[in-house]
């Protein structure tokens, strides 16, 4: 009989062993198509604000709000001060909204999305909205530097009559945007003399409520894109903010197709080949190394060109996080420490083969793939710490080259590039690891 048991017991032992080999082997074929199409949330989030649609993905149910987050020390300003949330000209917080949300839901109205929109214009005049300076460097493939050149961005708010708009902007209709490209400057050595310089302006549009082309506010951030330029070329905008300044990086991937795949093809896939770095504030001439290092920023506001040492980056952040996606709408979320999974920021190589890298000065890491495929869902990170105790992230995942639909003679339609899910996280430094990286080991080990 004790033979007997021992053998059951193996038996049991066995089966147990065969079942998680099971499950572990089915989590690593689930899980990649189950991250494809699921918001980027970190997991240890805690939900602050529910989405305004019943079809958002929160880790619990929640039929009321939760009291809204407290202000962050650093919180994103314009020159109406910090962003709010306003529906006919009323200031509302988050859990106001809600409410109306509820009274609106109970009364068959649908106000959801006059209030998105709302709150979409009224962020976009706060982060976007003022004069902005800045020096744009162009980066190649490689990493390498191809053009540097000083441009002043404009969004003028303007009332419906086309005439400038109060300084606090509750009277803006459109908002005017274009562009001042400083394409040559000639400094003069007499003192009699002034310096000359050739300027063009570029007007690139104007935009209104409901109608911000393809431009989204998530938080201190904003994503422009994805789009498809005239030369077929694919570009990606994001955008940071933090106190008067701001970080702007392009994304562009060209088409490109394999040795045997034919010209009139649709293309494999979209490689990088242009990355467009600005570096803007609301001042009247651009921040350089030169300026820093005359006139310091003060505290609150960006250092663009200081040196970062790598160990900066390895610490307990926590603060606020903002997610947006076309199913789950806005949604922001509490972060009182960041999970080392999450700390993409502190692999610098990414996490695959297929990711294009690039860290610059000022703290700044950014993140695309190398190459884009219909298969994949291609993902852009971009981390930049404006001081020492402040970190501001943003994860943008969009799609491309999916065939639509093919006709009789064998035509492929691809569907336009779409923004999948995007999140900006906006921490402060927290403390330490319990773990402080190092170079090398001990002496005793080697």
């Amino acid at each position: 009989r004790g033979k007997e048991r021992e053998r059951e017991r193996e038996r049991g032992t066995k089966m147990e062993a065969h079942r998680a080999i099971t499950l572990s082997a089915l989590v690593c074929l689930l899980l990649p198509a189950t991250l494809a199409f699921s918001p980027l949330i970190p997991s240890n989030l805690s939900p602050s604000l529910r989405s305004p649609s019943s079809c958002g993905r929160l880790p619990s149910p929640l039929r009321h709000c939760t009291p809204p987050l407290p202000a962050s020390s650093t919180p994103f300003a314009g020159r109406s001060g910090a962003a709010v949330l306003r529906m006919s000209g009323k200031p509302l917080d988050p859990e106001d909204m809600f409410k109306n949300l509820d009274e609106q839901e109970e009364s068959g109205e649908s106000g959801d999305e006059d209030m998105v929109e709302e709150s979409q214009w009224e962020l976009f005049k706060t982060m976007c909205s003022g004069r902005w300076s800045g020096v744009w460097l162009t980066y190649d493939q490689m990493g390498s530097t191809q053009d540097d050149v000083r441009v002043d961005t404009r969004y003028t708010e303007l009332t419906e009559e086309g005439k400038p708009a109060k300084e606090d902007g509750s009277d803006a209709a459109v908002i005017a945007h274009e562009q001042v490209i400083w394409a040559g400057q000639v400094s003069s050595a007499c003192e009699t003399c002034t310096d000359s310089a050739d300027l063009r302006t570029m007007p690139l549009g104007a935009y209104a409520k409901g109608n911000l082309g393809r431009h989204v506010v998530v938080g201190p951030g904003v994503v422009n894109g994805p789009r498809v330029l005239r030369s077929g070329a694919m570009t990606t905008e994001v955008m940071l903010r933090y106190g008067q300044g701001r970080v702007r990086v392009t994304f562009q991937h060209a088409p490109s197709r394999k040795e045997d795949t034919p010209e009139d093809a649709p293309p494999d896939g979209l490689k990088v080949f242009r990355v467009v770095v600005a570096r803007e504030a609301m001042a009247e001439f651009p921040p350089t190394q030169g300026s820093e290092a005359s006139d310091p920023p003060e505290e609150g506001q960006p250092v663009f060109w200081r040196g970062v040492s790598p160990f900066k980056w390895h610490a307990v952040w926590g603060g606020n996080s903002w997610t947006y996606g076309p199913q789950q709408g806005h949604l922001l979320w509490d972060v009182p420490a960041l999970e080392e999974a999450d700390a993409w920021h502190g692999r610098p190589r990414g996490d695959n083969k297929n990711t294009w890298t690039l860290k610059l000065p000022g703290g700044l890491l950014l993140q695309c793939p190398n190459v884009i495929t219909a298969e994949e869902v291609a993902t852009f990170r971009i981390a930049w710490l404006p001081r020492d105790e402040v970190m501001r992230r943003a994860e943008v995942q969009v799609t491309a080259l999916r065939p639509l639909l093919e006709d009789d003679e064998g035509t492929v339609m691809l569907a336009p590039p779409q923004l999948v899910n995007s999140r900006v996280d906006a921490y402060d430094r927290k403390g330490d690891l319990p773990e402080v990286p190092v170079l090398v080991d001990k002496e005793e080990d080697w």
